[in-house]
Formats: structure tokens, C-alpha cells, sequence
């Protein structure tokens, strides 16, 4: 079983081990998350200065190879399509500014936590993340207001109603 967590990968060094598209595919992705990323076609004899490595590569032996090396090591390593060789998953993810949603089927069905994360992300339209941009923004003032109970609610269940828009307009209100 799989604990869920976000990492700060921020300024870290990754390593991504392959050249097909799924190696392109987690480059991209931890370079979204601030990652400084390597990539190489064959495994390298030293993984220390990396803090997380993905295989992608079509090699099993290489695959095992890169797993026991980063397991030795108390890497973090992802196998692409190999759970038994990981010590971490890669979810089905979608973002919308700080709101990031991400479904794991634990590598059972990644096709299935695909369709659940397409079916989730059809339903939260992109009000969500400007939203949630807004109270990032007006955190502290909004912390005030949102000490009384009744406007909180009243906060909560426009939003939960979909009326971000109205949401927002009380909010700014309060605010000004």
C-alpha cells in the first residue's frame, strides 16, 4: 500500500533514466515541479548526488539494476510500469493552479486512475483554480473574516454550491 504525499522537489536534483516518450513525459513533469533534471539513455554507475530517479527505459535488466542500486541507497525510484521495483508511484494528476488532484490505483489500473482523474477534472471547471489564486492572494485579510462562524459558512456553502464567482464578490466586499 502507497501513502499519499506532495513533494517539494523544488532546486532537487532527479534523474530520469530512458529516451522513449515516457522518459520525456517524467522529465516534464518534475521540471513543472521545480526539478533540476538529468537525463540519460543508460543507467549511470552513480546515483549519490540524485534525490529521486525514474527508469523509464525498455531494459528489465537495467530496470532491476537501477532499483536495487537506488534501494541500497534509500533513493527514491520510480520503475515506469514496474510497481515491484519502486519505492514510489506515479499518480494520475491534473493541476489547476495550487489545486493539483492526483488518483492512484496503487499500479493495479494506471488506465483506470486516468479515466477517474478525467472524470474528476470535467467536473471541477478552471473557476476552481482562480479561486483558489484569490485566497492565496487575500490569505491573511481573509483569515480575519473568516474567524466569524456565520460568514464562513456562508463563504463555504457558495462555493460548494459552485458560486465561486459570489463567492469571491462577499469575500471581496468583506475585504475592502
Amino acid at each position: 500500500m502507497y501513502y499519499p504525499i506532495f513533494l517539494n522537489l523544488r532546486g532537487r536534483s532527479c534523474l530520469v533514466i530512458g529516451k522513449g516518450i515516457e522518459a520525456r513525459r517524467k522529465s516534464k513533469a518534475l521540471r513543472e515541479a521545480g526539478a533540476k533534471v538529468s537525463v540519460v539513455s543508460k543507467p549511470p554507475a552513480r546515483l549519490e548526488k540524485f534525490f529521486l530517479v525514474v527508469a523509464a527505459t525498455n531494459n528489465p535488466a537495467w530496470n532491476r539494476q537501477i532499483s536495487k542500486m537506488c534501494f541500497r541507497q534509500n533513493k527514491l525510484v520510480n520503475v515506469v510500469d514496474v510497481p515491484g521495483l519502486c519505492n514510489f508511484i506515479h499518480p494520475s494528476r491534473f493541476r489547476q493552479g495550487p489545486l493539483q488532484i492526483a488518483v492512484s490505483t496503487g499500479g493495479a489500473s494506471p488506465a483506470l486512475a486516468r479515466h477517474i482523474r478525467e472524470t474528476v477534472q470535467k467536473n471541477w471547471g478552471k473557476s476552481w483554480g482562480r479561486l483558489l489564486e484569490f485566497l492565496k492572494k487575500n490569505r491573511r485579510g481573509i483569515s480575519k473574516k473568516m474567524a466569524n462562524t456565520r460568514f464562513r459558512r456562508k463563504i463555504f456553502s457558495l462555493v460548494q454550491a459552485g458560486r465561486i464567482q459570489e463567492a469571491k464578490k462577499e469575500l471581496m466586499k468583506e475585504l475592502s
